[in-house]
């Protein structure tokens, strides 16, 4: 509320007779001040203090009448009658003084204001309530410092609306002090691209989980059966057309789920969903922290798809994000069960698996040369060199 304002040694009197009821009252002279407090018959027994919210001429118009003698409340009481000509003054009004001292007021300061005092107290001192200091910005929700009395602990918002709990023991942190962070208080939200969607994704009621693909560079909600599709690139937070943007988050915490497992790891199904259970093929997304947050966490040599080799020459296309190749010769055919070894698409590119049995030795050969692995098989019988058949499965990981 705006201050009220004396007018110092303003004394005048009553134009005319005053009923207990008017709420106008006809002065000599008009004070200076528009709205204000007086005393009618100071230092009698029927005194009577007013509050007034306007002055037309020398007539005092939106009177309040019968205002208590005590305390800060400024409401109608019982009026009193007067004749005319008695004394109308501003001098001794407490109410003037209860706008400095009344803590239940609000008051708006227009200039830095400076305390002189060791300490200023927030709340009544006995109520456990929470406490608040407000930024009165140009915001519909104000940032906002608060004693939060359930958490028994000091927390402040940017926003007007979440809330961040402030170190304990509302000391700060110094140079050269021990740090504890618990990860139940972080909250990390990650990296969202902005990129464009392939298809029709649906991400902002439940986020999707998408990669991208190399043909258009446009994303596609990954599939648990399909190995083409499961190259994990993060989780889709918007919805969106071929062709248009959509918000790709990579990292982080991302919000948006109802009813998840807390502590479970989450994959792709098959139906493009994410479930607590392995797809056809092996993507995992995240881990969840809470029923409606999920951790990016992206997995390690996970399964993406198989293939059979046969003959010697006999080639094999790595699936996308392949990276490791075991080759499982198929018991009791003419490569053995015991024929496993594994290729790489980096490093260990060239293998060799060799079995002698008297004068043959048989070599199997596997090399991963840009997608392809190729299989040759060969065995030495008396000096000469000759290709030889059998059955084998490629298993692919990331």
């Amino acid at each position: 509320m705006a201050r009220i304002r004396p007018e110092t040694g303003f004394d005048t009197t009553l134009a005319g007779g005053a009923t207990a009821v008017v709420n106008t009252l006809s002065l000599t002279t008009a004070p200076t001040e528009t709205t204000g407090y007086m005393v009618i018959e100071p230092g009698t027994s029927n005194k009577e203090i007013i509050k007034y919210s306007g002055v037309s001429s020398t007539t005092l118009t939106g009177v309040t009448r019968g205002l208590a003698l005590t305390g800060s409340a400024d409401t109608a009481g019982t009026g009193l009658a007067h004749s005319s000509g008695v004394t109308v003054s501003m001098t001794n009004v407490h109410y003037y003084m209860e706008q400095l001292t009344n803590k239940t007021e609000a008051n708006t300061w227009t200039a830095h204001q400076t305390f002189e005092t060791a300490q200023i107290l927030i709340g009544d001192g006995s109520t456990d309530e929470d406490e608040l200091v407000y930024a009165n910005n140009g915001e519909a929700n104000k940032p906002f410092l608060m004693y939060d009395a359930s958490e028994d602990a000091w927390v402040f918002s940017d926003n007007g609306t979440d809330t961040t709990k402030m170190v304990t023991g509302g000391g700060g942190l110094n140079a050269g002090e021990d740090i504890e962070i618990n990860a139940s208080d972080i909250d990390y939200v990650g990296d969202s691209n902005a990129l464009d969607a392939g298809e029709t994704i649906e991400g902002a009621t439940l986020p999707v989980a998408v990669y991208q693909k190399a043909a258009d560079n446009e994303v596609y909600a990954c599939d648990g059966n399909d190995a083409t599709t499961l190259k994990f690139l993060g989780l889709a937070t918007s919805d969106s057309t071929d062709g248009n943007s959509i918000t790709v988050q990579d990292r982080g915490t991302v919000a948006g789920f109802t009813g998840l497992t807390e502590g479970s790891d989450y994959y792709v199904q098959d139906d493009k969903t994410l479930g607590t259970t392995v797809g056809t093929f092996e993507t995992k997304v995240g881990v969840a922290i809470s029923e409606t947050q999920l951790l990016i966490q992206r997995g390690n040599e996970e399964y993406i798809g198989t293939d059979t080799l046969t003959n010697n020459g006999d080639t094999s296309t790595a699936p996308t994000g392949a990276s490791k190749a075991v080759f499982v010769g198929n018991s009791g055919g003419t490569y053995g069960s015991g024929a496993s070894f594994t290729v790489y698409r980096k490093g260990a590119t060239n293998v060799d698996n060799n079995d002698a049995t008297g004068a043959v030795t048989k070599n199997l050969q596997l090399v991963w040369s840009g997608d392809t692995i190729t299989l040759t098989s060969t065995d030495t019988d008396s000096g000469g060199t000759n290709p030889f058949t059998g059955s084998g499965t490629l298993y692919y990981y990331t």
